[in-house]
């Protein structure tokens, strides 16, 4: 935003984005939504899911053609879930020098 200006949306998006988008650059801060109402709002949307309906996608500003987005599987390995480190019984024969390496 500058000099009241805001930049144009050039692509299509959901209108629920595009809404939340225009809410935020409000000229008028107190229109604005704060923090509370910002994550709400964002959890309403991931509810959603990424299976935006067709009627879901405003094309009026950008006349592109709707599309629909469809929820990608993910891959196994892409999201890393932490595991516990197992416990070395014997930590006595650990010595710094055999950790670093002199510089």
């Amino acid at each position: 935003i500058c000099d009241g200006l805001r930049p144009k949306i050039s692509y299509a998006i959901p209108k629920s984005w595009k809404d939340l988008i225009e809410e935020c650059w409000n000229e008028n801060p107190k229109k604005r939504p704060n923090a509370n109402q910002l994550g709400k709002q964002l959890k309403k949307i991931r509810r959603r899911g990424a299976k935006w309906i067709e009627k879901d996608i405003d094309e009026s500003e950008t006349g592109e053609v709707k599309t629909e987005v469809k929820r990608q599987s993910l891959h196994p390995d892409a999201i890393y879930t932490s595991r516990l480190i197992p416990y070395l019984s014997n930590t006595s024969t650990i010595h710094n020098d055999d950790l670093f390496t002199p510089s």
